[in-house]
């Protein structure tokens, strides 16, 4: 074997494990970003439990998920194990507290036309809020691999 065909298994081997970890990473982000989303949506529906409209508890629910960014701050991946620091935004609670008071108040017959990001920003001005969204410290989640991929075990 010439030293042009060992350096170009060794550069072709390299690229293969550094793939498979860039894989994974996005793996993990992807499954910490649907943890964060599935907590939010059972918050959520905590938040609006007493309400009677399943339209506005959805709709709702489906505003806080889509308004959520999660950021990855770092992954450490060792075997079959991987710790990851995440933070994320979401809308601030006084909002969410004032949003399902404006939410309960509206008549059955308006309940498909209320629009979530319109409400959102009404409370927020009347909160004096600059913001309506805020980031949260950085959390740490650890993840396992198995047959079915990354799952979370926190």
């Amino acid at each position: 074997m010439t030293f042009s065909k060992i350096s170009k298994g060794i550069v072709l081997t390299a690229i293969v494990l550094l793939a498979g970890c860039t894989s994974d990473k996005t793996k993990i982000a992807d499954k910490i970003t649907e943890s964060v989303q599935q907590k939010m949506a059972e918050d959520a529906k905590a938040d609006v439990q007493g309400l009677n409209s399943e339209w506005l508890k959805q709709g709702y629910q489906d505003y806080l998920v889509k308004n959520i960014q999660v950021q990855i701050t770092d992954i450490k991946i060792q075997d079959d194990t991987a710790v990851v620091e995440y933070k994320t935004e979401k809308v601030q609670s006084k909002i969410r507290i004032m949003l399902v008071g404006v939410i309960g108040k509206v008549s059955p017959n308006g309940e498909r036309n209320f629009n979530f990001t319109d409400g959102a920003s009404m409370v927020q001005k009347q909160l004096g809020l600059s913001e309506g969204k805020y980031w949260g410290p950085v959390e740490t989640a650890n993840l396992r691999k198995g047959p079915q991929g990354w799952q979370v075990v926190d």
